[in-house]
């Protein structure tokens, strides 16, 4: 049981920053794309897959694991969250020296 729910947050910790990272980069691309849409698009739908298919292994049948493997990933999400967050902040702070 305990494995299980290591290897859920393990796993489901390194979708999310798959997923929340590859959102990260994907918006700093729209910017200079010229189909923003179809990038937007893409993106989701490959981030998307990767994260379902990683899911659908960790898990094998096993929902404690996909519990444990949501909760993992919330947590990279707030980890990205919290960095993107704190790089803004530093690129305001260089503006207006």
């Amino acid at each position: 049981m305990i494995g299980d729910v290591t290897l859920g947050v393990a796993v489901g910790a390194l979708a999310g920053l798959i997923f929340f990272g590859g959102l990260r980069w994907s918006v700093q691309r729209l910017v200079d794309s010229e189909r923003p849409a179809l990038w937007a698009a893409g993106s989701l739908i490959i981030r998307t897959a990767i994260v379902a298919a990683l899911f659908l292994l960790m898990m094998d049948g096993r929902p404690v694991r996909g519990v444990a493997g949501l909760v993992g990933l919330f947590l990279a999400r707030t980890v990205v969250v919290s960095i993107v967050r704190r790089r803004g902040r530093r690129s305001e702070e260089s503006a207006w020296t």
